[in-house]
């Protein structure tokens, strides 16, 4: 009797040709509907591959080495050269999957065993094309997969050599070739140090090469063998480390390059969730599992019951795990993708598109007519009939999957690779100049634009660079290799690790005096400091300072109408598909389809660039809102906040922005109340400069106030002005951020505009709630401005009249001693101290401030018996013993004065002042030794950038010159 089985190498359409087929036909899918520009997805790796960072490279060297020929390529061309390579990549990912697929064994359950008697137990049947072709549509057509294979990223290599491990593995069950597992060894260990999920499967690897080889596992040949051909892969780490070791040395060693990449693969793993690795394994790696067992024809019952039930078990869960998988690649919400994971869920999606082939076998198998030779029973109807029924309904699933998948997802596919974020980087440069430098401090902002910009031919009319990357020297090379004398070198940049901010700005000043510079975002932080930004557009053009001026300019008629031209054409064009997806106002919206499939629950999908892009044009649209609202167009102003909400509903600062303006609107001007806690606005694990970054500036005056003083506490001194201005300028009857801009203004040397301020008070005392402790601001700003002015005798006159109120009020006193010590009255000075005396005659703070004053009057003597008086009470007081010191080496009673050095040395050893006066007496006293010893000691304490240090090293080399005379 002839042999009908026939065995995998002897069917070579649904073994050998058909996963070529299959990756053949994907390919041209992804060809199709290939992003022909850079994306969300893959920027860095554009960046990366064009030259546009500069730091090393430490992960990944796989894929560092597959796309380093790519950086040969001109840069435009970059872009659709990596999503070509994904492309590629993807097609033999399918390949292996259909490969896989075909590799399985079919041999688990007593039915199969029935009717499959292959070599190796695979699927021969006349439908075994079917498991194939829809574990391949399963896993190309879904969401994340497609999109990774049309966008050149590393993931979908780092599946390749996931999917090729699994294929050798089953390769190596059917044939017993051990070649294919040195293969898989070396794969596994190289995928090991480019990819940390590549170390969460090893787990899985070793337990199925036990699996497999049983016993012979442990043959000490076959160990060692796999063992160095693992350790082979695994020397991968090593090859990143010491590139970046030899090419920069400056930036990383190379054991700080190979601990660092180790360090961020442990801290991946670390992070990511084990709920969420649960519930993502109950359709990927369950179901491998229950695969991997060949379960036994009976379970302890013989009746024929028992094993019906047993049967009838099988076949639902079989059904459950194909129909789960389908349902999870339509990405229901809780899908790897939509849970959180869009990076790292591809091999979920392959495992479970690996099963889904399995189990569609095996209901074509197990339904399908018995092998003639085991057949015990003659075929019944009931039987026939499920064979039709479940062969029917694999085959329509077939066609289901694919239809379904390309209806759930093409439309995003389009979106996603269509030409919004092209259009995002156009809107950006179109307010710049024909040439400029353009600056930022959000990379994938900066590598959007240099995309554009090489793509459009016009890399030589910019300089793009980023803010927060100037203070490392390496970085302004690699400005000097790209640009040319475009950039200047800084002066002694060799040996230099980092730049200070001053140094920073002086150098970025410097550029502005030859170039237009922009910055492609609202900001904050040391440059606005010297610069202010004017908005054109999308972007900043960062502008000087007027001499002399705290507060930058208005906006001219001219740039309002610009501007608000070019927003308002804007939100007519590009911002319509964006907002398709961030504005969805029902809650019907939110799912797919009409009528039953409304009960299916699938939501919408949520556009990754879109919800990006809607992001950056919320900040930029109340951006220019608050500059709309700044002018008093209020009805612009209020159109752009409720389209920064459309376009970001999470941004908290456009919706607050909102409030305000229609209270204006209303002729509602509510008090100003700042907020008790960052968190009271925005939640916890969110800090206020991060939502100022993510959503753009307040407008409201109570967060205004709060911004103010948080730059005020942070040295950004010009931009706290700019909200305390604003706060001014919005409530008639805010008098703390008047006396805080009038403070600013006197830091700024303008003391004319802070008395402008106080004058406004003083004539609409009505409006303002004066309490004691702003009396006292207030009467500081308004004396101080006399002062700089040269005016002591108005700035006295206002002390005196304070004073003359109350004379014994401690905190106009402390008030009027501060004042008449910071312009140098000293003797006004210690005329306050004498009336804190008579208040409390022991007032050490006052004891201490006399015996400064006498010190400084030359009144030593006076000095040394305040300061006994003080000591009297407090022993130990170590700045009233320094100061008597002082005092003694000022009077010549040296013995004394190194008496009061010499005890404080002993408390205080590192106190460099105490070895300038000891050096000091020394010197008076001829102990040459002795001053040379002591000088010796400040040195060795002292900060070098203090006045007095060049004097000492000075003393010293004197000291020593004479000594060897």
């Amino acid at each position: 009797m002839t042999n009908d089985i026939e065995s995998p190498e002897s069917r070579p359409l649904a073994s050998r040709r058909l996963p070529w087929l299959l990756a053949m036909g994907a390919l041209m899918i992804y060809v199709l509907t290939l992003n022909h520009w850079a994306s969300v997805l893959n920027v860095s790796q554009v960046a990366r591959v064009s030259g546009w960072t500069w730091h090393p490279e430490l992960s990944n060297p796989i894929y560092y080495l597959i796309t380093l020929p790519l950086g040969l390529l001109p840069a435009a061309s970059v872009p659709v050269a990596l999503n070509i390579l994904s492309a590629v990549c993807a097609a033999l990912v399918l390949c292996q999957l259909a490969r896989c697929v075909a590799l399985l064994p079919h041999d688990r359950t007593h039915d199969q065993r029935e009717r499959e008697i292959s070599d190796g137990a695979v699927f021969t049947g006349k439908f075994s094309w079917v498991p194939p072709v829809l574990a391949v549509c399963l896993c190309g057509l879904q969401l994340s997969f497609w999109e990774h294979a049309t966008n050149g990223t590393s993931e979908m290599l780092d599946l390749l050599l996931i999917a090729f491990v699994v294929r050798s593995l089953l390769e190596y069950r059917y044939h017993g070739r051990e070649r294919w597992l040195t293969r898989a060894a070396f794969v596994m260990g190289a995928g090991m140090a480019s990819n940390a999920v590549m170390i969460a499967y090893f787990p899985l690897f070793l337990a199925a090469l036990i699996w497999i080889r049983g016993i012979s596992f442990f043959n000490i040949k076959f160990l060692v063998r796999t063992l160095l051909f693992g350790l082979a892969g695994l020397s991968l780490y090593l090859l990143l480390p010491i590139i970046t070791s030899l090419k920069t040395p400056e930036l990383a060693s190379f054991w700080a390059g190979l601990t660092t990449n180790v360090y961020w693969q442990v801290d991946f793993l670390q992070k990511f969730s084990r709920k969420a690795l649960v519930l993502f394994s109950l359709t990927s790696l369950v179901p491998i599992f229950l695969i991997s067992i060949r379960w036994a024809s009976y379970f302890g019952d013989t009746s024929q019951t028992g094993q019906l039930f047993a049967t009838i078990s099988f076949h639902v869960v079989h059904a459950f795990f194909l129909g789960a998988i389908f349902w999870v690649a339509l990405d229901p919400p809780f899908s790897p993708r939509n849970a959180g994971y869009p990076y790292v869920c591809l091999p979920f999606y392959f495992f479970g598109a690996l099963s889904a082939g399995y189990f569609s076998g095996y209901f074509l198998l197990v339904f399908g007519p018995l092998i003639e030779r085991r057949m015990r029973r003659a075929p019944t109807p009931i039987i026939d009939t499920l064979h039709k029924v479940s062969t029917v309904a694999v085959l329509a699933m077939l066609v289901i999957t694919p239809v379904a998948l390309v209806w759930r997802n093409q439309a995003e596919i389009r979106l996603t690779n269509g030409s919004m974020l092209k259009d995002y980087a156009a809107n950006l440069v179109a307010g710049l100049p024909a040439k400029a430098v353009l600056v930022s401090d959000e990379p994938a902002r900066q590598f959007f634009v240099q995309a554009w910009i090489t793509s459009a031919g016009r890399s030589k009319d910019y300089v793009v660079l980023n803010s927060s990357w100037l203070k490392w020297d390496t970085y302004h090379r690699r400005l000097r290799e790209q640009y040319g004398n475009l950039w200047p070198l800084p002066d002694k940049i060799e040996g230099r690790q980092s730049f200070t901010p001053p140094m920073l700005i002086a150098l970025l000043t410097d550029v502005s005096k030859s170039n237009q510079v922009y910055y492609l975002h609202p900001s904050f932080g040391y440059y606005f400091e010297v610069f202010h930004a004017e908005p054109s557009s999308l972007v900043y053009a960062l502008k000087s300072y007027p001499t002399g001026q705290l507060l930058p300019p208005s906006l001219t008629t001219e740039a309002l109408a610009q501007n608000e031209s070019f927003f308002t054409k804007l939100a007519d064009s590009s911002l319509k598909p964006i907002l398709a997806v961030t504005h969805r106002p029902t809650e019907a919206n939110q799912y797919v389809g009409e009528g039953p499939l409304r009960k299916i629950r699938l939501r919408q999908h949520s556009n990754m660039t879109a919800l990006l892009l809607g992001m950056h044009y919320s900040r930029a649209y109340n951006s220019w809102g608050v500059e709309a609202q700044k002018a008093g167009q209020l009805d612009s102003a209020a159109r752009w906040f409720e389209l920064a909400t459309q376009l970001n509903p999470g941004n908290v600062v456009a919706e607050r922005n909102l409030e305000f303006n229609r209270k204006l609107k209303a002729g509602q001007i509510p008090p100003v109340e700042m907020p008790r806690a960052v968190e009271d606005l925005f939640g916890t694990g969110r800090s206020w400069d991060q939502v100022l970054s993510a959503n753009g500036p307040f407008d409201e005056p109570g967060l205004c106030l709060m911004q103010g003083f948080l730059y005020v506490q942070s040295g950004l001194y010009r931009q706290a002005a700019q909200y305390f201005d604003r706060v001014r300028a919005i409530s008639e009857t805010e008098l703390t951020s008047r006396i805080w801009l009038a403070q600013l203004q006197l830091m700024a040397n303008q003391p004319d505009a802070a008395l402008a301020l106080t004058d406004e008070i003083h004539a609409h005392t009505n409006r303002f709630e004066l309490n004691t402790t702003n009396q006292i601001e207030l009467l500081t700003v308004e004396a101080a401005a006399h002062f700089a002015r040269n005016d002591s005798t108005q700035a006295v006159q206002l002390i005196e009249k304070a004073l003359a109120a109350d004379p014994r009020d401690e905190q106009v006193l402390n008030t009027a001693l501060k004042l008449y010590n910071q312009y140098g009255q000293i003797s006004n000075s210690l005329e306050i101290v004498e009336r804190q005396l008579a208040v409390a005659s022991n007032n050490v703070a006052a004891l201490l401030n006399k015996s400064s004053l006498c010190i400084q009057l030359g009144n030593h003597d006076l000095a040394i018996t305040t300061l006994n008086r003080l000591l009297a009470t407090e022993t130990n007081n170590a700045a009233a013993l320094l100061n008597r010191a002082i005092a003694y080496l000022g009077a010549n009673r040296l013995n004394e004065a190194k008496a009061d050095y010499e005890y404080l040395v002993q408390q205080h050893p590192t106190a460099y002042q105490l070895y300038y006066g000891l050096s000091d007496v020394a010197l008076r006293q001829g102990d040459t030794n002795a001053a040379i010893r002591y000088t010796e000691t400040y040195l060795t304490n002292a900060p070098p950038d203090i006045p007095e240090y060049q004097a000492m090293g000075a003393r010293l080399r004197l000291m020593l010159g004479e000594k060897q005379k």
